[in-house]
């Protein structure tokens, strides 16, 4: 027997083919009504942008299977006014007006209101500056015929070299860093970047698993136990979170903050194992994980930097994708004197819903700070070196 269903948010959300299980083939009706639409519009904007846009393209999938109900002229809003528009001036020129649009939500809204619409497809897909600036540059001619940038590299007869100031020069030798070896060019000019002196600021972008943390922590733990050039390491991070809020956490600032640390935590004790972070720790058997010296290695939230000052220290700033412009001028203006900030994250794993591909903390500095002399980017390329499952997820459209 036909049924006739009218689904509503919560039921779309719940998981990616409640569609598809409802509608049984070509058994049932579905129905959605415009104000869900709505509903699912002001999610793509929250915490739950990812569920939502699970629903959306659940309903875009079967558009054509699906009854919308409610008034489809007057609940979009600022959406209808665009639409108005496109469908006034092909009825007024009596053309086919074609809306181009990337937006999904607006595709569905067009569709639903009888305007054709085409998404925007370029040959070159988008990539943000921290992706388009690799650090490295190609090399085509003579020295005079190539846009040098200030710290940045390149291959030349085979052989990795860099420039600073108008000086080209090659790098025949790997950075070992706290028992971390190189394990492409691109780590190795990472390395080059970090132990670099004259270099205060290096952004670094890369997808999961290419090691960005671990060199980033090597480096710092060479540069302040090894050469003790600096007093202290600082790891600050953005506190975000995968998934629903789980509210608040019990507990002084340490327990609460211990989940967001315990990957700092993990490799820091992977590389005590290569080599003895003395004076790192603190002796304490009562505790599952280590007791960092404060004196020495600090995590620092960054909701705490506001009104700070930090010197003569390597500061860390991990997830910079999920740091916006406004905060991360807060947290590098808190920078004293003798201060080497590294900034690393990967654009493609942005949590934070005030965040984008393109507006967040790392593309805002390697847009703004490219050439200069004292600052250095680096995308990370190569293998995976997490494991078989991460790189499977990486290569595919999961």
């Amino acid at each position: 027997m036909k049924k006739f269903y009218h689904i509503d948010t919560c039921a779309l959300l719940e998981q990616d083919d409640t569609i598809e299980i409802l509608k049984n083939g070509e058994e049932n009706h579905i129905y959605i009504s415009i104000e869900v639409l709505n509903e699912i519009d002001g999610l793509l904007k929250s915490k739950k942008r990812n569920i939502a846009m699970m629903a959306l393209d659940n309903i875009i999938k079967n558009k054509e299977h699906i009854s919308f109900t409610g008034d489809v002229n007057k609940l979009f809003k600022t959406d209808d006014v665009i639409l108005d528009n496109v469908k006034t001036h092909s009825e007024k020129h009596d053309t086919n007006g074609i809306l181009i649009t990337n937006d999904k939500m607006l595709q569905l809204k067009s569709y639903i209101r009888g305007v054709e619409s085409q998404p925007f497809l370029v040959t070159n897909p988008f990539k943000s500056e921290s992706e388009q600036y690799t650090g490295f540059i190609d090399v085509w001619g003579g020295d005079d015929d190539n846009d040098y940038v200030n710290n940045c590299f390149f291959f030349k007869n085979g052989k990795l070299h860099t420039y600073t100031d108008n000086k080209v020069k090659r790098l025949s030798h790997d950075n070992e860093t706290w028992g971390i070896h190189p394990k492409s060019a691109y780590q190795n000019a990472t390395m080059e970047l970090l132990l670099n002196n004259d270099i205060n600021l290096v952004t670094i972008q890369s997808p999961a698993g290419l090691g960005k943390s671990t060199l980033a922590i090597a480096a710092g733990l060479k540069l302040v136990f090894e050469q003790k050039l600096y007093d202290k390491m600082y790891i600050v991070k953005y506190p975000s979170m995968i998934g629903e809020d789980m509210g608040f956490l019990p507990g002084d600032l340490d327990t609460k903050m211990e989940l967001h640390w315990r990957p700092f935590l993990k490799i820091l004790m992977e590389l005590n194992k290569k080599r003895t972070i003395k004076k790192g720790f603190l002796i304490n058997k009562d505790t599952v994980w280590p007791l960092l010296n404060p004196m020495k290695i600090e995590f620092l939230p960054v909701n705490y930097l506001r009104g700070d000052n930090i010197s003569n220290a390597v500061v860390i700033i991990s997830e910079a994708q999920n740091i916006t412009r406004h905060d991360m001028r807060t947290i590098l203006t808190r920078m004293g004197s003798k201060v080497k900030c590294i900034v690393e994250g990967d654009v493609s794993q942005i949590d934070n819903p005030k965040c984008s591909e393109s507006n967040n903390a790392l593309n805002w500095l390697v847009k703004c700070m490219k050439d200069n002399r004292r600052y250095g980017h680096i995308l990370i390329k190569g293998e995976n070196v997490r494991g078989n499952i991460c790189k499977m997820i990486l290569d595919s459209d999961f």
